[in-house]
């Protein structure tokens, strides 16, 4: 039962997710527990799995209102979380939660700093998507302090102590985000100038008129 609860929580810490791993970073992900989850095809690129946890690249489909299906999927987790600690002993809660907070405080640290490097690592990324990053970060962020607020912090992480360390340390060389991910700017044909209409000139006047008729029919000039 335990490992269910724990494996529906850890799930859902990735459902309704946006990320990307620079290249500079690779080395150090593969010195951690999420060694091999993302294949090196996807490097510098911006991906997003949904509520199923299906992956797509495709920047159309990077939508808001996900991530108010975020702050659902995290109640979801919290009521989990209540209700194992009425019907679990206290060793074996205290041992869910820890395996669950070790996940919770690396995917924090890893959603607030994407978004504070998101421009460190692509040249010119599109406001939207960063935008993205930005509430992602609130959730998990909220989600980080309701943890701590409900069961304490437990002690300990001394893996991600390290990792934090190491991130920071590496310079990273801003990339431009892959063209597929680029939205396409339509260039609308610049209207053309409308010709100024020339007006037929007058071949004769109504005063020529009247005076030629009175020449030459009754023959008065004047």
């Amino acid at each position: 039962m335990t490992n269910s609860i724990f494996e529906t929580i850890r799930c859902n810490l990735t459902r309704v997710y946006i990320f990307y791993i620079p290249t500079s970073r690779w080395e150090l992900v593969q010195d951690t527990i999420y060694k091999d989850t993302v294949p090196k095809e996807l490097l510098d690129t911006v991906v997003f799995l949904d509520k199923e946890q299906k992956t797509t690249a495709d920047v159309s489909k990077f939508q808001k209102f996900h991530f108010a299906e975020k702050g659902l999927i995290f109640d979801e987790t919290m009521f989990m979380l209540l209700d194992a600690k009425e019907t679990l002993s206290a060793a074996q809660f205290d041992h869910l939660f820890k395996k669950y907070w070790e996940h919770l405080d690396s995917f924090t640290f890893i959603a607030q700093w994407m978004h504070e490097n998101i421009h460190t690592c692509f040249v010119a990324p599109e406001e939207s998507i960063v935008s993205l990053f930005a509430l992602q970060r609130q959730c998990f962020v909220k989600h980080h302090e309701l943890m701590v607020q409900k069961y304490g912090q437990p002690e300990g992480n001394s893996w991600m102590d390290d990792w934090r360390n190491k991130i920071h340390t590496k310079v990273t060389v801003p990339v431009s985000l892959p063209d597929f991910q680029k939205k396409e700017t339509k260039t609308l044909p610049v209207p053309k100038a409308k010709q100024p209409v020339k007006k037929k000139q007058e071949l004769i006047s109504d005063e020529e008129v009247d005076a030629l008729l009175l020449e030459t029919v009754f023959h008065v000039t004047l």
